[in-house]
C-alpha cells in the first residue's frame, strides 16, 4: 500500500514538472556591443595679418592685403572651408562699386567687377547669389561677387578655400582690399569695415540626404548647427 502511494506521489509530481515546463536543457547566453563615436569638425583662424592698420588711410587707387589663416582643430575631420566677405562703406557705392576685394595677385579691372556684379544680378534679380553650388564653393582661391545691397553701402562676395585636410598648414587666404581710382571727394574721411565669415562643412556624404548643397542650404545648415551650439 505504501509503495503504491509512493509511486502515486512520483507521478503527480513529474506531472506538475510537465505542465509547469521545469525542464533540465543545456544553455548559453552572451552580450556584445560597440558604442559609436561621432566625428569632430573645428576651424580656428589666424587673423594677425586681418588688421585695421593695414588698411588705414586708403586713397583712390590703393590695394592693401589681408590675410587670415585656417586651420583644422586637432583631430577634426577633412573640410570644405569657404568665406563670405562682406564690406560696409559709410558712403554709397556706385556700380561698379569703389571698394572691392580681390584674390591677392590677381587684380580685377572694372570691367571684370562690372561682369562679376552683372552675373550676381542676372542670377538672382539683382540679391544674393543663393543657388552656387558646392562645386563652386570648393574651388580654392575662387571669388564671386554676391550683392550690393539697395542702399548701396554693403557688398558682399563669396572665397572658396578648397578643402583643409592639414592641421599644421592649414589654409592661408590673401585678400586684397581696393579703393577705386574712380572714388571721388565724397569718399575722404569715409570707412570701410571689412567683415569674414568662415564656414566649413564636413566633405564627406554631403549628397546622402538628397538636398541641393548649395550656398544658401549649406549658410542655413552652419547658421542652424551654431545656435543648437551656443543654446
Amino acid at each position: 500500500m505504501k509503495k503504491r502511494i509512493l509511486m502515486a506521489g512520483v507521478m503527480a509530481v513529474t506531472a506538475i514538472s510537465v505542465l509547469a515546463g521545469a525542464y533540465a536543457f543545456f544553455t548559453d547566453k552572451k552580450d556584445i556591443k560597440v558604442s559609436a563615436t561621432a566625428a569632430k569638425l573645428g576651424i580656428t583662424v589666424d587673423k594677425t595679418k586681418f588688421s585695421d592698420d593695414l588698411v588705414a588711410n586708403m586713397v583712390p587707387g590703393d590695394t592693401r592685403d589681408l590675410v587670415y589663416t585656417i586651420k583644422k582643430e586637432v583631430g577634426s575631420k577633412d573640410a570644405i572651408v569657404f568665406s563670405e566677405v562682406t564690406l560696409t562703406s559709410s558712403i554709397p557705392m556706385s556700380d561698379p562699386v569703389e571698394w572691392f576685394i580681390q584674390m591677392t595677385g590677381t587684380p580685377l579691372t572694372p570691367e571684370e567687377i562690372k561682369m562679376l556684379q552683372d552675373e550676381a544680378g542676372s542670377v538672382a534679380g539683382g540679391g544674393t547669389v543663393n543657388d552656387i553650388p558646392l562645386a563652386e564653393l570648393s574651388k580654392a582661391n575662387s571669388l564671386k561677387f554676391l550683392s550690393l545691397s539697395k542702399d548701396s553701402k554693403v557688398a558682399k562676395f563669396i572665397v572658396g578655400h578648397g578643402v583643409l585636410d592639414s592641421q599644421a598648414n592649414g589654409i592661408p587666404v590673401n585678400l586684397t582690399l581696393r579703393l577705386s581710382p574712380s572714388a571721388d571727394n565724397s569718399f575722404a574721411g569715409g570707412k570701410c569695415d571689412v567683415g569674414a565669415e568662415i564656414y566649413a562643412i564636413q566633405k564627406e556624404n554631403l549628397e546622402q540626404d538628397g538636398a541641393a548643397t548649395n550656398f544658401a542650404y549649406i549658410q542655413g545648415l552652419i547658421v542652424a548647427n551654431e545656435s543648437k551650439k551656443a543654446s
